[in-house]
């Protein structure tokens, strides 16, 4: 695993690797063994839809679960659509909100309204302070997905 988030990828890939030697020990699925196929996306979205087609048309998988992060996750959810499959998806932020797929499982603490989810809980202090702050300050890290969550807390701050 390489990229920007390769650490959580390693330790992400050694929990899969762990899970599938269980349930293997313990007899496997009712027709057959687990068998995980892993891509490295390299944290880069212009990667993932060509790793999905090669999982869905090539390798034939039954499930697939993305590693992390709302980038590589929209680039991978139409593909997935398309073709019916389940798909289990890790720390992504309100991914499947404009597409309505009911075969996506979203693996994060983000709530049923996931968009401000991250950011409720500090707008919540900062306005029970007294005095108020006059203002907020919204810096983003260049990353792919941190303009969404500034999009979205300043959306937030319109509510307050």
């Amino acid at each position: 695993m390489t990229g920007g988030i390769a650490g959580f990828g390693k330790s992400a890939l050694l929990a899969h690797k762990i899970c599938e030697e269980d349930v293997n020990a313990n007899g496997g699925l009712p027709d057959r063994q687990v068998k995980l196929v892993v891509y490295d996306d390299q944290n880069n979205p212009s990667t993932v839809p060509g790793i999905y087609c090669k999982l869905l048309d090539v390798d034939k998988v039954d499930l697939v679960m993305e590693g992390a992060g709302s980038v590589p996750l929209a680039s991978a959810l139409p593909i997935v659509m398309q073709r019916q499959k389940l798909f289990i998806g890790l720390l992504g932020l309100a991914v499947n909100h404009e597409f309505g797929y009911d075969g996506y499982f979203a693996m994060i603490p983000s709530g049923f309204d996931p968009k401000p989810a991250f950011t409720k809980g500090f707008f919540d202090v900062a306005m029970d302070q007294n005095p108020r702050p006059p203002s907020i300050v919204i810096v983003a890290a260049d990353s792919p997905a941190m303009p969404q969550m500034a999009v979205i807390a300043d959306a937030f701050v319109q509510f307050i």
